[in-house]
């Protein structure tokens, strides 16, 4: 369980962060993906 922790804790910070992108692309869909992503990503 202990070597669960690290990635299960990456992947949550990640989903969370899927999912605000999802929530802001309904509400606001002529939004730049550059508000929230930097150049090299």
């Amino acid at each position: 369980m202990e070597k669960m922790k690290t990635p299960i804790l990456m992947y949550s910070v990640i989903a969370i962060f899927i999912m605000n992108l999802t929530y802001l692309g309904r509400i606001n869909p002529e939004l730049s993906c550059a508000v929230l992503f930097e150049e090299d990503e």
